[in-house]
């Protein structure tokens, strides 16, 4: 279960990656790209330390 300082951490994160992006100039294909690979490992990475605690 997530809370409200994971929530806010997760979106400075993101924040931080899209700033990044914008200022090396990526295409907004390739922001996306590494945008939706973040989000899929987090949750990847998420689901084996639940798998751990178990």
């Amino acid at each position: 279960m997530g809370t409200v300082l994971g929530a806010v951490l997760g979106t400075l994160v993101i924040i931080l990656i899209e700033y990044g992006l914008i200022m090396s100039g990526v295409g907004a294909y390739i922001y996306n790209l590494v945008l939706g690979a973040v989000i899929i490992v987090v949750v990847i990475l998420n689901n084996v330390i639940e798998q751990r605690r178990k």
